[in-house]
């Protein structure tokens, strides 16, 4: 069905819903299992949206960029996109920002800084809940890959203790500490 919301809003030339069309694909050729499917896709809107000036598409464009890199443990280029999403995201998309900081804690407890990563996702945890967003399956894959490399650095109660600490910092003090690493 994306592929021909995609054909009638490209023949439309509705580019915004044809590159929403095409970010959707992304999500289930990711959860297919074809990443590199999913990247073509992305970096298209990616590309797309930078010349129409359509920052708040650009940023889901690259938070899914740099979900899909997490996955293939392109960590290097996985911070790039989550940072530049953040940038994006900051007073337009509180959702592309949550999204944009747990990406970068992900990076954070898979290169080796466990503690910085337990504190960042205490504050997008806390988010989470006061919001009511529930993650989708892009973003549900990375959080359970987020944890997983937690649990395999720290206890459960430096989780929790970190998290806590985390869920205190305000969106400047998290966002920071997330653009650190």
């Amino acid at each position: 069905m994306y592929g021909e919301a995609l054909s009638i809003a490209t023949a439309l030339g509705y580019e915004t819903t044809a590159n929403i069309a095409r970010l959707n694909m992304s999500d289930l050729e990711f959860e297919m299992g074809n990443t590199a499917r999913a990247i073509e896709l992305a970096e298209a809107v990616q590309f797309e949206t930078r010349e129409s000036c359509s920052e708040r598409v650009a940023g889901w464009a690259l938070t899914q960029l740099s979900a899909f890199r997490v996955a293939l443990a392109d960590f290097a280029a996985a911070r790039t996109t989550a940072r530049e999403a953040i940038r994006l995201a900051r007073g337009q998309s509180d959702i592309q920002l949550a999204i944009g900081i747990e990406l970068l804690a992900t990076v954070a407890a898979r290169i080796g800084d466990p503690r910085r990563a337990a504190r960042i996702r205490g504050h997008v945890e806390a988010w989470y809940r006061r919001t009511g967003y529930i993650r989708q399956p892009t973003e549900q894959r990375n959080y359970e890959s987020l944890m997983a490399a937690l649990r395999a650095n720290l206890s459960d109660a430096e989780i929790e203790r970190l998290g806590a600490e985390g869920a205190r910092l305000s969106e400047d003090q998290a966002v920071a500490d997330a653009l650190a690493v």
